[in-house]
């Protein structure tokens, strides 16, 4: 298969550009890292693949709408209602 098959391929199947769909893989594995409790931001961020941090935070944010450390207090908050 081609590059610009795949390209397409994905684009027709999930609306979403190679790039955009490889960084909702990683966010979605960052979400479940972090849910955990026992990682650091940083730790989280090198384990999915971003090597600069602060990057890693800024697109996180822009992913769910909130920064790493709020999503992990807030996952906190919702696995203790459980």
């Amino acid at each position: 298969m081609s590059r610009p098959v795949l390209y397409r391929k994905l684009k027709q199947l999930t609306g979403l550009s190679i790039i955009d769909f490889i960084n909702q893989i990683r966010f979605k594995m960052a979400a479940s890292l972090l849910k955990m409790g026992n990682l650091s931001v940083v730790d989280v961020a090198n384990r999915v693949g971003f090597a600069d941090p602060k990057h890693f935070r800024k697109s996180f944010k822009l992913f769910f709408g909130c920064n790493p450390s709020e999503y992990s207090k807030i996952s906190e908050k919702i696995t203790e209602n459980v």
